[in-house]
């Protein structure tokens, strides 16, 4: 574990990623500089960036689309609803950092998003089922958590907590 800015962190990967997502994905990234250090390992915090933005370029296949990164501080008294998990989970008082990856593709019902951090639960021909469980169990090894919103046909957006 180390320090990490996270807009600094996230700049070499996201040309990465930029480089492998079809030319009709767009990528983009909001990271406010005045966000605290992130007490991560940079190799965690890769993987768990590069699982949400891959399946998210999955999600859009042939179709045009964007992804988007986000982070904000979230304070004490500021976490949004939602079914996080772990489901034991509460916010710490100093607060989290939140990261969001949203996309443009069609969605996610809600009997496929019950079973989404499920070890080996896929819906697709060649998928193995373990990216997003990997992203939650790097959330929980840092007393984070993680959140999924999505309604067919429009997009979805996955949240990670960490504090």
């Amino acid at each position: 574990r180390q320090p990490l800015d996270l807009s600094q962190a996230l700049d070499p990967l996201l040309e990465d990623l930029r480089a492998r997502l079809p030319e009709s994905v767009a990528l983009d990234a909001d990271l406010p500089a005045d966000l605290p250090p992130l007490n991560l390992d940079p190799d965690h915090l890769a993987s768990l960036i590069s699982h949400l933005v891959l399946n998210a370029a999955e999600a859009l296949g042939e179709a045009a689309g964007r992804i988007s990164i986000r982070a904000r501080r979230i304070p004490f008294d500021g976490l949004p609803p939602g079914h996080w998990l772990p489901v034991d989970w509460h916010l710490p008082e100093a607060g989290a950092t939140m990261l969001e990856v949203i996309d443009t593709g069609p969605g996610i019902s809600l009997d496929i998003q019950e079973h989404l951090f499920e070890p080996f639960f896929t819906t697709r021909f060649q998928g193995r089922g373990l990216g997003l469980p990997s992203v939650l169990g790097i959330a929980r090894t840092y007393g984070g958590a993680v959140e999924v919103a999505s309604t067919p046909g429009q997009g979805a957006t996955f949240r990670v907590l960490l504090p």
